[in-house]
């Protein structure tokens, strides 16, 4: 009854910052940090919290025109065997740019698939 998080990094948060991260955390002794690194590939970072309490995330990150810091921080109520997929982007309009946007995706697929296994060869599973 967890809840995984997974993270993304929009395509176009990297044209407006560096050194950016989401610390991901429900209390202040555990936290997870997502990175452009740990977020992609063939085995991207998710992390996995106890549900039915406060999921807190912090965006933070540097403005490369300025050098100014930003931080963005946001919390959910974690439910049950549940997917929370965090998209951080920028939003550009008519040439300006904003804040990052957070897109929460809490959607989750049931997916049934139907085994047998056989006991008598240790609980291997055998293919029909």
């Amino acid at each position: 009854v967890n809840t995984a998080v997974s993270v993304v990094f929009g395509e176009n948060i990297d044209k407006h910052f560096t050194d950016y991260r989401i610390t991901a955390y429900t209390t202040d002794t555990r936290k997870l940090e997502y990175t452009p690194e740990n977020t992609v590939g063939e085995n991207p970072a998710v992390g996995y919290f106890s549900s039915g309490v406060a999921f807190n995330y912090v965006f933070s990150g540097t403005y490369i025109i300025g050098n100014e810091p930003m931080t963005i921080t946001g919390s959910k109520i974690l439910q049950p065997a549940t997917l929370l997929h965090l998209t951080f982007r920028m939003s550009e309009q008519n040439g300006a740019v904003g804040k990052p946007e957070v897109i929460v995706d809490a959607r989750c697929e049931d997916l049934y698939e139907t085994i047998t296994v056989d006991p008598s060869e240790d609980g291997s599973f055998v293919t029909e």
